[in-house]
């Protein structure tokens, strides 16, 4: 373990009693598959209820994209290393007013987005290669917007 720094950190525990952490572990490397992540750890001296489960590091393990077995003990999973490009979205396409058609961003009506019906030939082209270009940047799942977990 490295040297402890120190902190004036006070924390309050779920039972309301309130802990002095003996000191941070600043950037301890954990290895993630084969990435290794700088993390912060918070080092307590308590004496724990064995009959209360305690899981620690949850901003690390959002960071790493890690899975929680309830039944098992704490296990990093690999992050997907699928790229979103290789699965578009499957989507029902539903009929859209009149001043709206679908565009789609990828070949054989894969990746769809709405757009006006009314832009000229160019003002379409040029907006659909800006989305093509920032197509990561589109939430195509609520579970792709930042935030949303």
């Amino acid at each position: 373990l490295p040297t402890l720094n120190d902190t004036k950190m006070v924390l309050e525990l779920a039972d309301r009693t309130i802990s002095k952490p003996t000191g941070v572990a600043a950037n301890v490397f954990v290895k993630v598959g084969k990435f290794y992540f700088p993390a912060d750890f918070v080092i307590l001296d308590f004496v724990a209820d064995p009959r209360v489960p305690l899981i620690l590091g949850r901003p690390f393990l959002s960071t790493a994209h890690a899975l929680i077995d309830v039944y098992e003990d704490l296990k990093v999973v690999e992050p997907k290393t699928q790229s979103e490009e290789d699965q578009p979205p499957e989507v029902e396409l539903k009929e859209l007013p009149p001043h709206l058609q679908y565009a789609f961003l990828g070949d054989n009506g894969k990746w769809p987005v709405i757009i006006a019906k009314d832009l000229n030939p160019n003002k379409k082209t040029n907006l659909i290669n800006v989305l093509k270009k920032r197509k990561k940047a589109i939430a195509w799942k609520l579970t792709d917007i930042k935030g949303i977990d």
